[in-house]
């Protein structure tokens, strides 16, 4: 399927190599759980790639030897052990050789036809770059979400557009090579180094968030305390409106109090009231000026 969207494309633009394969970034660090191999599986079922460019954390756990089975992704491996998000995705940028390539985080898997949906966007030349939403697959996330969902009135998929719209996300990413070439993401960035990347798109072309495609997503757990780091970097870099954040603190007890209604899980509102706590607390401090 994703080779009839490329010849698709191709006897429509007569675009040739361009579309032919495609580098694929892929961040790992402990990444053999939850899904790596379904993970590698899809993006060589669904992409074609000229190189799966690896940027690993100091991996332990065996996800490189996994990773080195798939012979055919032609697989470029970076060892960056002292550094964070901003610098993986920084250096994996640095090594792309082709004219479009492509963000799949290692906990995502992507479902039939997700590159013959993703590259017909780029007919339009302005077109930067393409995100697809998520279906999460963690079993506590899952409540989560359809939770949120029932309480916005919204489906899954239209939960995940609606937040994509606002915050720039690369679990599945298609991007133009042209519209990040140039880019220098600050190295502080353990968190938010995904929407510097989506503004530095937005200053030459568009950047489309979009339900179709949308991927497969296990979500790896985080710590909570990155949502401190969610709020203000996403005040610093214009993210979150104040009004968003406003809203964001109006409607904080009452989504927490309709999440333990809906899923009767506490170890879900747990977590879940964890990052609100931090983020609440980012929030205060960005209000009085800290």
């Amino acid at each position: 399927q994703a080779e009839d969207g490329i010849r698709d494309v191709e006897r429509s633009r007569g675009l040739g190599d361009v579309y032919k394969r495609q580098d694929v970034i892929l961040l790992t660090k402990n990444s053999v759980k939850p899904c790596l191999d379904l993970c590698l599986r899809s993006i060589k079922r669904e992409i074609p790639v000229n190189r799966l460019i690896v940027v690993d954390g100091g991996s332990t756990d065996g996800t490189l030897n996994i990773i080195k089975r798939y012979k055919s992704l032609n697989p470029l491996i970076i060892i960056d052990k002292n550094g964070n998000r901003a610098t993986a995705r920084q250096i994996g940028i640095s090594k792309i050789e082709t004219k479009f390539f492509a963000f799949i985080d290692s906990d995502v898997v992507l479902p039939s036809g997700w590159f013959k949906e993703a590259i017909r966007y780029f007919n339009d030349p302005s077109v930067g770059a393409v995100w697809g939403a998520t279906i999460p697959l963690n079993p506590k996330k899952l409540k989560y979400f359809t939770a949120m969902a029932r309480f916005y009135k919204k489906s899954l998929t239209e939960l995940s557009k609606q937040t994509g719209s606002i915050r720039g996300m690369l679990h599945d990413t298609l991007i133009r090579t042209s519209a990040v070439e140039d880019i220098r993401i600050p190295p502080y960035l353990h968190v938010m180094e995904d929407h510097y990347i989506r503004m530095h798109v937005e200053k030459k072309y568009k950047w489309i968030s979009t339900d179709k495609p949308y991927c497969f997503h296990y979500f790896r757990e985080k710590n909570p305390s990155e949502a401190f780091l969610d709020a203000y970097y996403g005040w610093k870099y214009g993210v979150y409106s104040k009004t968003w954040y406003v809203k964001h603190l109006m409607l904080f007890w009452a989504k927490l109090l309709y999440l333990l209604l809906f899923t009767a899980d506490t170890s879900v509102v747990d977590e879940e009231l964890k990052k609100e706590l931090y983020f609440l607390k980012a929030t205060i401090d960005i209000m009085r000026g800290k």
